[in-house]
């Protein structure tokens, strides 16, 4: 079952912004996609970048069936060519395959340094929306880098 949960802020009393999705799908398992529509990053590579962290991080398995382009699409409230261009480039890096008939699967990684490759880029990826999310908030770059710091020394004392 696909259930879809809208952040939303109220600027004005009739004013409504959406700026999150978030899909949920299954009993079990949870596929967490979150779109920044006010975000410079295109949404398919929004897609992209999540899906390649689920991976990373093994919330999503080999083997496991992603939600099809249409039912992804239409849970986001976006276009589905945005969902399939974004299950294309994933496709084509090998992280996923698409079979007609049968439905999008994760593949895995597809070669040694596949791993250490996607591990970087997902460090970045949580890195640019720290930094850009502290930014919108309002934080300058010496409270972001103060606070940084602070926590940086906690973790090197445990």
């Amino acid at each position: 079952m696909v259930r879809i949960f809208p952040l939303i802020e109220e600027l004005n009393s009739c004013t409504i912004i959406q700026r999150y999705n978030h899909t949920i799908w299954s009993d079990d398992e949870v596929m967490n996609i979150a779109l920044d529509f006010r975000s410079d990053t295109p949404l398919y590579e929004q897609i992209i970048s999540q899906i390649k962290h689920l991976i990373v991080t093994e919330a999503l398995q080999a083997g496991e069936q992603l939600p099809t382009i249409r039912d992804l699409a239409s849970e986001l409230d976006i276009n589905f060519n945005t969902v399939a261009r974004s299950y294309r480039s994933l496709d084509a890096e090998g992280l996923i395959s698409t079979q007609r008939g049968r439905g999008t699967f994760v593949l895995g990684y597809p070669k040694e340094g596949a791993l250490a490759d996607l591990r970087q880029e997902n460090f970045k990826y949580l890195t640019q929306t720290y930094l850009s999310k502290s930014r919108s908030l309002g934080y300058s770059l010496e409270e972001i880098k103060k606070l940084f710091h602070e926590y940086l020394k906690q973790v090197e004392e445990e």
